[in-house]
């Protein structure tokens, strides 16, 4: 899927339950879709799948985004605590780090 705003395209799947290591080897070899150029996206990239002029949750539109309270996802930007990571929610909207050790939700971006 392509974002006519940003020209990113996104994988329209998911992975679950991946600690941020796990996030960026699953997108650098991802091969969907046929093109072997995946990344795990960035805080900016990522937040831009945020639509905050929404009147309630969950604060994305994107396509076959879950819903649910507590589906967080990874970016691929280090905090400046360096066993943290970026990532944000797709319910609430919000951005934040935890530890990399932590697992959470990935959609690949090119």
């Amino acid at each position: 899927m392509t974002d006519t705003r940003t020209g990113l395209m996104w994988q329209k799947s998911y992975a679950t339950d991946k600690t941020w290591q796990q996030a960026l080897n699953y997108c650098e070899n991802s091969t969907y879709a046929g093109y072997s150029d995946w990344r795990l996206p960035n805080k900016n990239e990522l937040a831009s799948l945020v639509n905050y002029e929404k009147a309630g949750a969950p604060y994305s539109d994107f396509p076959n985004m879950p819903s649910e309270i507590g589906v967080w996802w990874w970016s691929s930007s280090t905090s400046k605590e360096t066993n943290s990571a970026w990532f944000m929610s797709s319910y609430y909207g919000h951005i934040g780090y935890y530890y990399k050790s932590s697992t959470y939700y990935v959609r690949c971006v090119r």
